[in-house]
């Protein structure tokens, strides 16, 4: 399995794809591509041709915007995992899900955050980053997976899945 990403700041997210793939089979390998930007069409297809071609990866997934990762193991015939939206309803059945995210929950938290801080003087002087806050997951509603799965995924799956 191929995991194309920016860069090493989404290390939480890599870890649980990678702990999830070795729930379903303990052998599974994960090749990882720090590509160094969120949205550059051209280095990501060229990522996800190099994981299909070389790391010999069957399914791709990305931390990156573009869809060039899916479109291009949609043309070679092999299966892909969207991020952001559901890359699915365009992309057709080689996305086997995608996974979303959620923006409101995490900016009205950073809001509330931000409103209490100036308030407090003290909170606001030892504020330095947000991005504590920004680490939403299924538990707090920021991040999700796509309501539909690609048949290729039998049921049994599905239901593994979503539980």
């Amino acid at each position: 399995v191929g995991f194309i990403t920016a860069n090493n700041g989404n290390l939480r997210g890599i870890n649980a794809f990678i702990l999830g793939c070795r729930e379903v089979d303990p052998q599974c390998l994960v090749r990882i591509a720090f590509i160094g930007t969120y949205y550059h069409p051209e280095t990501e297809r060229d990522a996800a041709a190099f994981m299909y071609n070389v790391g010999k990866c069957n399914v791709v997934m990305q931390h990156t915007d573009s869809i060039e990762p899916q479109l291009y193991y949609r043309r070679v015939g092999a299966y892909s995992i969207g991020y952001n939206y559901d890359q699915r309803s365009f992309l057709g059945d080689s996305v086997l899900t995608s996974e979303k995210l959620f923006w409101a929950p995490i900016f009205a938290n950073c809001v509330r955050q931000l409103q209490s801080e100036q308030r407090d003087p003290v909170r606001r002087a030892n504020l330095t980053t947000l991005s504590e806050d920004m680490r939403y997951g299924l538990d707090k509603g920021g991040l999700g997976l796509a309501p539909y799965f690609s048949p290729v995924i039998p049921q049994y799956g599905q239901a593994y899945i979503i539980e």
